[in-house]
């Protein structure tokens, strides 16, 4: 066992106990990993079946959602931005939301996902669209 040296435990004045089990860590992130890569595939496969209007539709619907948070326009615009590079020959790798997404802005993010879909569910244009946004809320869930 090693004890935390940082913060005190406030009724007894102690530190509290961490119990490192070793591996454990190791293979929960693992798990983490490989669900993410699971789903930004995923996400790779539904940026795909985009037209190239969906792509521009899809970039400003984002900008004009209800609750918009910061973080999120920025990464839909940046994945919409590497599927048209990926269509012209540029590869590079396509970040997960988290990477652009503040922790404090999920719960707004996942919002603003849901108003944005419920915007082209309504249309019933864009299926593509929706298996996207679906696939973006799964990421943005955890799930």
């Amino acid at each position: 066992m090693r004890r935390w040296s940082g913060a005190t435990n406030i009724s007894s004045g102690r530190s509290p106990v961490v119990r490192i089990i070793p591996g454990a860590a190791r293979e929960l992130a693992g798990a983490v990993v490989y669900g993410m890569a699971i789903e930004l595939a995923a996400m790779r496969d539904a940026l795909e079946e985009l037209t190239d209007v969906e792509l521009r539709a899809l970039k400003i619907a984002t900008n004009e959602a209800p609750q918009n948070p910061h973080g999120l326009p920025a990464w839909i615009e940046g994945a919409c931005d590497w599927e048209i590079n990926r269509r012209l020959g540029r590869h590079y790798e396509l970040l997960p939301p988290q990477a652009t997404i503040d922790p404090s802005e999920d719960a707004v993010s996942i919002q603003a996902t849901h108003a944005i879909r419920a915007s082209f569910a309504s249309s019933d244009l864009a299926p593509a669209v929706l298996k996207f946004l679906d696939v973006l809320l799964r990421l943005l869930a955890g799930d």
